[in-house]
């Protein structure tokens, strides 16, 4: 008889290790040890070694629950480019997969000495005594009838299947979740923004120089996967977990640089609003008119109140890992941006006042400044339009 030790490694391999874990009743223990008329020599070899690897085995179940905790909150992976998750789960509990799968050959029976080609080649998942399906012949006097040594080994690998069982559970958890993700386009997206965001954040220095430059690697293969899907949701919904790390970082940076380019967007409006450009067009509309849109209370122009009120409304990103005052850099954006004539306050005037804004406050402010551009700008289009149909 054949036994082959290979596990498909797949959600359908690892549910085959865990039947097989089931199993492992102290009946069926016996019974493996009968079928192979096992030696004590063995079994105390067994005994050492899955206590020696106990150590191994446990430090490796913590780095599972690490990767576990992380690996779904990542839009891309390094791996994925060679192996499926079921094959890189596998590979996270080696160790436990190589001993289980020892364990399965102390407990099948001994291969065929006969040199006929056997009719069917079984797995030692099919011919170990843990399998609940197959038949086995049980021991009257159980446990109790065999020496000490086997009690050691049976203690051991109570200890061992404890980890084993938890490390494919994990696994499990792992691939349910992933499947759930794929199966909902905006949790994917939620991901994809987090790890996008986060790859601008570590390269902001790379993206600026390389901005400044007019460089953009539009090489890169994944940029050129979502150019050909003409349709970035589902560019985005199709490739989460199907790509390196690496190769996702490369793609952010091409994707941010040809992005501020296409929309002549500079560096400071990219890290003040990032990829939300429908604001950055409002806010250059507003600034353009700012005198429609604000009225001055300082005796030569502009007071620091109604700086604040603009800054309240233009709602910039905060980015806690930074020390930089984003509504300070908001300011100096304006100050060069505005050309309405009026004066500005310097900073510290601004500074002053925007410590008497309650939430409440800031929200009301942002709705009704809000309102104000809004109208504006829709007030200009329908211009622009009997504008153009008149010409």
């Amino acid at each position: 008889m054949a036994h082959l030790d290979k596990v498909p490694e797949t959600p359908e391999g690892l549910q085959t290790l865990y039947d097989t874990t089931q199993g492992a009743t102290d009946e069926r223990f016996v019974a493996g040890i009968q079928c192979k008329r096992t030696k004590i020599a063995d079994i105390l070899k067994l005994t050492n070694r899955l206590r020696d690897s106990r150590g191994v085995l446990e430090s490796e179940l913590l780095r599972l629950a690490d990767f576990a905790n992380a690996f779904n909150k990542l839009y891309a992976t390094k791996n994925n480019k060679w192996f499926n998750t079921a094959e890189i789960m596998l590979k996270k509990i080696q160790s436990h997969y190589l001993r289980w799968r020892e364990i399965l050959k102390f407990t099948s029976p001994k291969k065929s000495r006969k040199k006929r080609k056997p009719k069917k080649e079984e797995t030692i998942y099919e011919t170990t005594s843990f399998n609940r399906n197959r038949p086995i012949q049980s021991d009257a006097f159980g446990m109790s009838s065999y020496d000490y040594q086997v009690g050691e080994l049976k203690n051991e690998l109570r200890l061992f299947l404890g980890d084993m069982v938890k490390g494919i559970k994990l696994c499990q958890a792992m691939l349910n979740e992933e499947d759930k993700i794929k199966h909902d386009p905006e949790w994917i997206k939620e991901i994809y923004e987090d790890c996008y965001n986060m790859v601008v954040a570590k390269n902001r220095e790379t993206i600026d120089w390389l901005h400044s430059m007019g460089l953009a690697h539009e090489d890169n293969p994944l940029y050129q996967l979502m150019i050909k899907y003409n349709d970035k949701e589902k560019f985005i919904e199709e490739q989460f977990h199907e790509h390196t790390d690496t190769r996702f970082s490369d793609f952010v940076i091409a994707d941010v640089i040809m992005t501020l380019m296409n929309n002549n967007i500079n560096a400071t409006e990219q890290q003040l609003w990032g990829k939300d450009y429908e604001k950055i067009k409002m806010v250059r509309f507003a600034i353009d008119n700012f005198n429609l849109l604000v009225t001055p209370h300082g005796r030569k122009g502009y007071c620091g109140a109604d700086i604040m009120e603009f800054i309240i409304w233009c709602d910039v990103i905060k980015d806690p890992n930074t020390r930089e005052d984003e509504e300070r850099i908001l300011y100096d954006y304006l100050k060069d941006k505005y050309k309405g004539g009026r004066s500005m306050v310097e900073w510290s005037s601004v500074f002053s006042a925007r410590k008497d804004y309650t939430q409440t406050i800031k929200d009301q402010i942002k709705m009704s400044f809000n309102e104000k551009v809004t109208n504006l700008f829709e007030e200009q289009h329908k211009k622009e339009i009997v504008k153009s149909l008149a010409s």
